[in-house]
């Protein structure tokens, strides 16, 4: 037969039980998913791809809400610096000459004197070569198309720097073709202070990649400055192929356009710009 005590006892278990489960607890640790490894095949997958985070819209949402109903202008130099040379023209002598002269008169007044110093100075100038050589190799038409393409949809005016310099030079012409040679360095910082908000180098990074930068005509701000190699995300997750050849079927990677990597070039520029 239980004893009293221990009746006692087990009530108060019994009652208290509810009362304990409603006191409050530290919760009990969560565990994550587990997540598989990140491969060498998944990594390079990752660094075939340009880079965006975004995607189209959102990018050209954030540089229409940047530049609201007045979007830049832009002037694009393919494959070619901006460059640091203020004039075509070089000096590497110049010569002073010094010399002075006295000269006496007699008048009715008395005789005078006049003493005169001269000084002339000559400086030779000659014109330089060209200020930078990687324009003459031209980026693919299809990448250049793809690029302006791509700006002129977010309403941009894309200036091509060659047709900017040909018609500054000819609004500063009075007609009577008495001018000297232009200096060329100058009459291209000038059509850029008239014409363009911005000056953006596309230029080659290496076989496959590309290497931007957005300056600000106005005060040499730097806007955008990356490197990519322009494969649009949704073109690298894109499956590869099977192609039958006479050793049988070979695995080939679907090829990106030159139109498609000017567009995405162009897509990281806006967004650069905009601060995503």
């Amino acid at each position: 037969m239980m004893s009293r005590s221990a009746v006692v006892v087990s009530m108060v278990l019994l009652l208290g039980s509810p009362a304990l489960a409603q006191q409050d607890h530290a919760p009990a640790p969560m565990m994550a998913p587990a997540q598989g490894p990140l491969t060498s095949q998944a990594r390079a997958a990752e660094q075939q791809t340009s880079g965006r985070t975004r995607d189209a819209e959102a990018i050209l949402a954030a540089f229409a809400e940047r530049f609201g109903d007045a979007p830049p202008a832009m002037a694009v130099y393919w494959n070619r610096a901006f460059g640091d040379r203020v004039s075509d023209w070089a000096s590497t002598q110049r010569s002073v000459v010094v010399g002075s002269e006295s000269v006496r008169s007699d008048g009715p007044e008395g005789a005078t004197r006049q003493d005169t110093e001269l000084s002339l100075a000559a400086q030779s100038e000659t014109r330089g070569g060209p200020r930078d050589n990687s324009g003459s190799a031209r980026l693919a038409f299809a990448l250049e198309a793809g690029f302006v393409e791509r700006l002129r949809g977010a309403g941009i005016r894309v200036l091509d720097r060659r047709a900017l310099m040909r018609i500054t030079d000819n609004a500063l012409e009075d007609g009577s073709f008495s001018r000297l040679s232009p200096d060329l360095a100058r009459l291209e910082m000038r059509s850029l202070a008239q014409h363009a908000d911005f000056v953006v180098e596309l230029r080659r990074d290496g076989p496959d990649r590309f290497r931007i930068t957005v300056l600000s005509v106005a005060d040499g701000s730097v806007q955008a400055l990356f490197s990519s190699n322009g494969v649009p995300p949704e073109e690298g997750d894109a499956e590869p192929r099977w192609i039958t050849t006479a050793q049988g079927f070979e695995r080939r990677e679907r090829p990106v356009s030159l139109g498609a990597i000017g567009g995405e070039l162009a897509l990281l520029t806006l967004a650069g710009m905009s601060g995503l």
